[in-house]
């Protein structure tokens, strides 16, 4: 499948002049004590997951351990950044659920589209900065202007309670609960977020089917 990573930069700028949000659900001050583990580089750490389906499925193996270490290290209510890569794009009310019944405080979301007329993959990314998921005039423009078919959402990254992650891990909607980023094991003061799997999962033929998908076979 033709890919090409297209609104982020736009997207962001976008939030930025108008005031877009996503949810973010107050679920207390979140901890800022610095690791003394090693620092965290996105692309370094992106890149060392490797592509082929051996290593997506050898990386989320590797993340259970780190969440078996972060349960083990970490008090029941301590906040965990994480990424969450869901296992197919699912929708606004799926994703809305999912927040809430994990108690999760938002970062960030990003979605899939696919270009009219090429085919090729594109991402949208919202921030989130207010009480509400996102503003639906500010994604329809996102969507419109790259003449794209909205898919559904493919990820997000944010804070989850320790209590919650297996929970979180264990959704029928979630692939990889990623802590990577998170300041209990590597050094990362500016919070930057671990990128998701869901461009390797498609590239690997790891997507799977949504009920709705399942239902008209």
């Amino acid at each position: 499948m033709k890919r090409r990573n297209v609104g982020i930069l736009l997207c962001t700028f976008l939030l930025m002049a108008m005031g877009c949000g996503l949810a973010i659900t107050a679920m207390g001050s979140i901890p800022n004590e610095p690791s003394t583990e090693k620092a965290f580089y996105v692309s370094k750490a992106y890149k060392e997951i490797g592509d082929t389906k051996a290593d997506i499925n050898g990386y989320k193996s590797k993340m259970a351990g780190k969440i078996a270490q972060i349960q083990e290290k970490l008090s029941p209510e301590e906040n965990v950044l994480v990424t969450i890569t869901f296992n197919h794009p699912i929708e606004k009310d799926a994703l809305t659920n999912l927040i809430n019944e994990n108690d999760l405080q938002v970062k960030t979301i990003l979605g899939r589209t696919i270009e009219n007329g090429t085919g090729l993959r594109g991402t949208i990314q919202l921030a989130s900065q207010d009480r509400k998921l996102y503003d639906e005039e500010v994604f329809e423009h996102m969507v419109s202007s790259n003449n794209a078919v909205f898919k559904g959402f493919i990820e997000i990254a944010g804070y989850v309670k320790v209590k919650n992650i297996d929970q979180l891990a264990h959704s029928q909607f979630v692939f990889l609960v990623d802590p990577s980023a998170d300041n209990h094991l590597v050094s990362n003061p500016k919070k930057k977020t671990m990128p998701g799997v869901f461009w390797k999962l498609e590239d690997n033929d790891l997507v799977v089917p949504s009920l709705s998908q399942q239902s008209s076979n």
